[in-house]
């Protein structure tokens, strides 16, 4: 006899337990099944930490671009998985399937924020990734850590994120991509 039949209750009270169960689990299959809704994330999508900005690689890559965001590191994971989640559901699946090409925008910031950045992209971002251009550091100093840090760190990364490092849009926009954000030219 199973270990929840040992006890002894009416034939109700067992059909009304089961009916329970399986109403809970319709409950979580189906926020499982149900994709995300912007409506669902839209306070999120508003902080534009991300953004699907309709650009595309040559060979139909969709970009998503980090622009410059003071607090990327203080988001939540929870909210950028979602937003992750959302952005590359956006895309057609034939799209999607190309991988992503991830356009990442530390002109102003720091080596540490760049690793960061990496890190969290190698460990939740929930498509397929192509390849990440890294607009490193202006500052002499910042670019001058962050060009040892990649060749530091280079092998880690490149198991878990191809990436590219370059100072200036136009070899991104040349080399690899027939429309840029303009969120990036400034």
């Amino acid at each position: 006899m199973l270990f929840w039949l040992k006890e002894d209750m009416a034939p109700q009270e067992l059909t009304r337990r089961l009916a329970a169960v399986i109403t809970h689990i319709d409950e979580i299959m189906q926020q499982e099944i149900r994709p995300l809704l912007a409506v669902d994330i839209i306070e999120q999508l508003h902080r534009q930490f991300a953004i699907l900005s309709g650009g595309r690689g040559k060979d139909g890559a969709p970009i998503i671009t980090f622009p410059e965001f003071v607090g990327f590191k203080h988001i939540p994971d929870e909210d950028f998985l979602n937003v992750m989640t959302y952005l590359t559901s956006v895309p057609s699946a034939e799209a999607a399937s190309i991988g992503f090409v991830i356009v990442i925008d530390r002109r102003m910031d720091k080596w540490s924020s760049i690793k960061a950045s990496l890190t969290r992209i190698a460990v939740a971002f929930p498509g397929n990734l192509q390849l990440i251009f890294i607009l490193r550091p202006s500052s002499f100093i910042q670019r001058a850590i962050t060009d040892i840090g990649i060749k530091y760190y280079r092998d880690e990364f490149k198991r878990k994120v191809p990436a590219s490092m370059t100072s200036y849009l136009v070899s991104i926009w040349l080399g690899h991509v027939e429309k840029m954000a303009v969120e990036l030219i400034f």
